[in-house]
């Protein structure tokens, strides 16, 4: 679904461009970037396994 259709505070705040190397065009703005299937899983890992491990908790906004 495009992010357009959506309300604006509906959405997260981005933290990372997964998927880099398969971009139409370049995005110039200080979000980390990753390229490849691995370095996207790496990426998301870390805040996977924080909300994974924090039952109960809000997630960070």
């Amino acid at each position: 679904m495009p992010a357009q259709t959506l309300p604006e505070m509906s959405l997260p705040k981005v933290s990372k461009d997964i998927y880099y190397d398969t971009r139409v065009s370049e995005i110039l703005d200080d979000v980390p970037k990753s390229s490849g299937l691995i370095a996207a899983y790496a990426v998301l890992t870390i805040p996977f396994l924080k909300v994974l491990f924090s039952p109960g908790r809000p997630l960070p906004a």
